[in-house]
């Protein structure tokens, strides 16, 4: 996938870089599987708009939203503090994670 990134765990890994090589390949590919999941989620959800009349103004609001809050990314050019919150929030949860998942394996 990624030339530099997999030479530079190859490296950090020693002995060992083959399997930290294939867990940071099925990591990708597991990213990748969440994205398609979440795609076809909105896809399903804009196939029910189109058959349910009922839906359509919330389909109409999720884009007015999303272009409201590009808008005001542009306009501010810094995010608002409940977005950065959740990502912080979420940066943190990942980061446990993946010290939990260092310390088992011991690349």
């Amino acid at each position: 996938m990624c030339g530099a990134a997999c030479a530079g765990i190859g490296q950090a890994a020693g002995p060992r870089k083959n399997s930290a090589m294939w867990s940071f390949q099925a990591g990708g590919y597991w990213l990748l599987r969440i994205g398609a999941l979440a795609a076809a989620s909105m896809q399903g959800l804009g196939w029910l708009t189109v058959q349910s009349a009922a839906l359509r103004p919330v389909w109409t609001l999720f884009h007015v939203a999303t272009a409201v809050l590009g808008m005001l990314l542009l306009w501010k050019a810094q995010q608002p503090v409940w977005l950065e919150q959740a990502g912080r929030k979420i940066w943190s949860g990942a980061r446990s994670l993946a010290r939990a998942g260092a310390g088992e394996r011991r690349w």
